[in-house]
């Protein structure tokens, strides 16, 4: 079983390769691209089994992405571990008296030994798509409702009475009603064309009597003029 510890860097690599019994096998440094990779798969290859090779990183947030995703291509696994767990392995070993980053690279090959990693190893398609999905869904939400403000703060002063109308709530219906017309005036001139459009997309929902209240509402809404926004 050989232990491999990788102390990750924006530009570099440090790698450090070692026996189970702590016997250094080799150390190099690697660049963060195709060449880089390259040697690295090499150096890896001609350890034999991937089954028999144990990865551990560093979290070092995004520099590490596309080198996790190329060994996760290539079926390696890995481990990562937090900054402070090597940070306190490091000085709880006899490695505490040096501080570069081959020593950093070595700290965490050693600290492959002391963990579960059938368990904790980490396949990247699995867990950090996942992560960039739940992220993505997230950084829209956000979006999503920091525009429902700006929209009920602009109907709030041009049609206050919009969003009564609808309960209180910006759902489909109430959007696409916005997006098509865009303003009170052009609302309260929808025809009966207009109805049967709406209708459709709220598959027979949205009533007649609905139509026509909102049409005189915003006939004699209080709202500022929608030219002024």
């Amino acid at each position: 079983m050989y232990h491999i510890g990788i102390d990750i860097s924006k530009f570099k690599h440090n790698c450090f390769i070692a026996t189970e019994a702590h016997v250094n096998v080799k150390e190099f440094i690697f660049e963060n691209n195709a060449s880089g990779f390259n040697e690295l798969l090499d150096s890896l290859k001609s350890l034999g089994d991937p089954s028999e090779i144990k990865i551990g990183f560093e979290s070092t947030g995004h520099y590490g992405t596309n080198l996790k995703q190329y060994l996760s291509n290539l079926v390696y696994t890995y481990v990562e571990f937090n900054a402070y767990l090597t940070h306190m392995f490091s000085k709880a070993s006899s490695l505490r008296k040096t501080k570069t980053d081959k020593v950093d690279a070595k700290v965490i090959s050693s600290m492959l030994g002391s963990v579960d990693y059938e368990t904790l190893h980490t396949k990247f398609y699995h867990n950090n798509v996942l992560k960039e999905l739940v992220r993505q869904r997230y950084a829209y939400l956000q979006s999503h409702s920091k525009e429902l403000v700006k929209l009920t703060n602009l109907l709030d002063k041009t049609f206050p009475e919009y969003k009564p109308f609808f309960k209180g709530k910006l759902g489909n219906t109430a959007l696409f009603i916005l997006k098509r017309f865009k303003s009170k005036a052009r609302i309260a001139k929808m025809t009966i064309k207009d109805f049967e459009l709406i209708r459709s997309k709220t598959k027979g929902k949205f009533t007649y009597p609905k139509f026509n209240q909102l049409k005189l509402l915003a006939r004699d809404s209080i709202g500022l003029d929608d030219k002024v926004y």
